[in-house]
């Protein structure tokens, strides 16, 4: 099932249904409904909860799906008469570092550091440049949205933890990122302008349906995602994420809270790839650049530079 939320009013979920939408709350049960909720987050434990009673939110997206065109009328929504907003406000994201050069197998454990949250951004608009950044360079991300609060949150159960799964493309001003590199420290500045996410939150059952490969650490996921620049031929990289997010969690709540809305992101292109398909355009995105981004089984979005 594909859930965004709108620009109008952000406080809300809407279900995907072709080219309209329809509010989530609709098909969420009696016992998880919300009265007056402040933020769309609060929704997530709801929809933890209705993964965890086996294909419910499968067949509550059916029923929606074969409604009568005259049923829930007034409640249907236009994908065309809206603007997308972002799909979370994260209360915190943590990024998983160097997943490219970790091997899981022996040992190794999924490092991360933290993205401002206040970068947040729809990729609907396009993005400004500051002042300080004349170009950019992409990172390709994805990333698993908490559900549900827990800390020393056992493996085993670490998936039930997962509300969906989201994209985010963060831009990151190339310069200024080898002077933080050149003093030591890890991404700060440099990266603190744009992380682009969404629009479509995808919730976990749907993906595990792309990416069936299941163990008692969770699921594998081997992503495979295109990038075109500037309506260029396609380019496909395919990557297995060398943990489960399963294990990304539990790692991180150990002796941690988690909260419902919490990002969890595992880039998935590796920048020599970006290097390469950004060659011809002098290695950078710049103004007037689109990047459009599709990872398979879990949605697309296109980065615009203004």
């Amino acid at each position: 099932m594909k859930l965004v939320r709108i620009e109008e009013d952000a406080r809300f979920y809407y279900v995907v249904i072709g080219e309209e939408l329809l509010p989530f709350d609709i098909i969420v049960p009696a016992d998880q409904r919300l009265m007056m909720p402040m933020h769309a987050e609060e929704y997530l434990p709801a929809l933890t909860v209705m993964l965890s009673r086996g294909d419910l939110v499968q067949r509550q997206h059916s029923r929606l799906l074969t409604a009568a065109p005259d049923q829930f009328k007034p409640f249907r929504r236009s994908t065309s008469q809206v603007v997308l907003a972002a799909p979370v406000n994260p209360g915190s994201i943590r990024e998983v570092v160097n997943p490219f050069k970790c091997d899981a197998s022996k040992g190794a454990t999924p490092l991360y550091q933290y993205i401002n949250v206040g970068s947040i951004a729809s990729p609907i608009h396009p993005v400004e440049l500051p002042s300080f950044a004349r170009a950019v360079v992409p990172k390709i991300q994805v990333a698993a949205v908490v559900g549900s609060p827990g800390t020393n949150i056992l493996l085993e159960e670490a998936d039930q933890y997962i509300a969906g799964y989201t994209i985010i493309t963060t831009l990151i001003e190339p310069v200024l990122r080898n002077e933080e590199a050149g003093a030591g420290m890890g991404p700060g500045k440099s990266s603190d302008f744009a992380s682009l996410a969404g629009p479509i939150l995808i919730t976990a059952d749907e993906l595990v349906q792309v990416y069936s490969e299941t163990s008692s650490s969770g699921t594998t996921l081997h992503m495979t995602t295109r990038l075109s620049l500037n309506g260029g031929e396609p380019h496909e990289y395919i990557f297995q994420i060398p943990w489960t997010f399963a294990q990304i969690l539990s790692y991180a709540s150990t002796g941690s809270n988690l909260f419902a809305g919490d990002m969890f992101t595992v880039q998935v292109v590796p920048d020599s790839a970006i290097v390469e398909l950004l060659g011809q355009n002098g290695d950078f995105l710049q103004s007037g650049d689109e990047l459009c981004v599709e990872v398979v089984g879990i949605g697309e979005h296109t980065v615009a530079i203004k």
